[in-house]
């Protein structure tokens, strides 16, 4: 069966029962797809009011093949993944917009894995005298199951030790000139220990200087800006600044990947018809940390620079966070302003 067949007579169809066979194992992936020119209408048969199903709307189906064909063939070369999962897995990462757009989003897809100025990033050195250390770049590959291909790593080192403090890596993809934080995540398998550690984690809290900890969120309940952690907050400072480095101004954040949420609804129904006992509320509460702290990571970035601004939040315009960032800009937070504005005639290739 080829690409296109797999992904009309078997893609759309378990999708619609949120459940598509892989490879290896089922993913609990949910959508309905509405193709009008071929009078191909799916309906999801789940019944449940956590649920949001989305509804993929091809409007220009020449197109889409194409670039369905191209995301495939392309994702294809850049990991070892069998057509199936790939045509499964891509939707885990599209936004309720994309949806309603996927030749946008199928390009901007293929442009992820394309891309090569964020590779300009990778294997980096500068030295950071508030942190007193020096800090470490690169860009690696994220796993087939990450939101983006590619995902930074930030690490400091002390030269005197070779310890090391690990930042929390940050899922990224430029496409059309603008960047797509997906998510800022620590590496489990990344562990900080010891006296380098340690005397990082006391500078960190000079991440707070210059905020005012009664400063609350007025958007969507988020809670005090204080309610951040400073590796967070730092991974996107230095983010940020690389990406204007590289003369990107365009930010844009998802809020939340629908098809991921009710994934995650869908395991466990299905735990609870096998008898086993699950924490209703412990989702909800998951899924509202980590987005909410994903926009509050950049509403601090926002309150220390001059020059980060958020142009809109979530559901105001769409389901995305749109940051702009001006090469102007400043902080009165010193560590927050050294490691924005990171030397780059100083970086040099490992």
């Amino acid at each position: 069966m080829n690409i296109l067949e797999l992904f009309y007579k078997e893609i759309i169809k378990e999708a619609a029962i949120g459940r598509i066979n892989g490879s290896d194992f089922p993913y609990n992936i949910l959508f309905e797809t509405d193709i009008p020119s071929l009078k191909i209408k799916t309906s999801s048969r789940i019944e449940d009011e956590n649920v949001l199903v989305p509804t993929l709307t091809i409007k220009d189906i020449e197109k889409f093949n194409n670039l369905l064909l191209e995301y495939v063939e392309t994702r294809c070369k850049f990991s070892e993944i069998p057509e199936k999962d790939a045509l499964a897995l891509i939707w885990s990462n599209a936004t309720p917009e994309d949806f309603n757009n996927p030749i946008e989003f199928l390009q901007r897809q293929i442009d992820f894995l394309q891309d090569d100025l964020l590779l300009t990033c990778n294997n980096i050195i500068s030295k950071s005298e508030v942190l007193n250390s020096d800090i470490n770049i690169n860009i690696s590959r994220s796993s087939i199951n990450s939101e983006t291909p590619y995902r930074m790593e930030i690490t400091l080192s002390d030269q005197s030790s070779e310890e090391k403090y690990f930042l929390p890596d940050v899922y990224l993809g430029i496409s059309d000139g603008k960047a797509y934080i997906y998510a800022i995540q620590k590496d489990r398998k990344k562990v900080n220990e010891g006296a380098f550690s340690k005397r990082i984690n006391r500078i960190l809290y000079k991440v707070n200087d210059g905020l005012d900890p009664h400063d609350n969120s007025e958007n969507f309940d988020t809670g005090n800006l204080k309610d951040v952690s400073a590796s967070f907050v730092l991974a996107a400072n230095i983010t940020l600044g690389l990406l204007n480095s590289l003369g990107i101004s365009q930010v844009i954040v998802p809020s939340i990947l629908i098809t991921r949420w009710n994934g995650k609804e869908l395991a466990n129904k299905r735990r609870k018809e096998a008898g086993l006992t699950i924490n209703e509320e412990e989702h909800d509460i998951l899924q509202s940390n980590l987005t909410e702290k994903l926009l509050r990571t950049f509403r601090r970035l926002e309150y220390h620079h001059s020059g980060i601004n958020v142009e809109s939040y979530p559901f105001e315009s769409d389901s995305t966070m749109h940051i702009n960032i001006s090469n102007t800009s400043t902080s009165s937070n010193q560590i927050l302003d050294e490691t924005f504005n990171l030397d780059i005639s100083k970086v040099k290739a490992k």
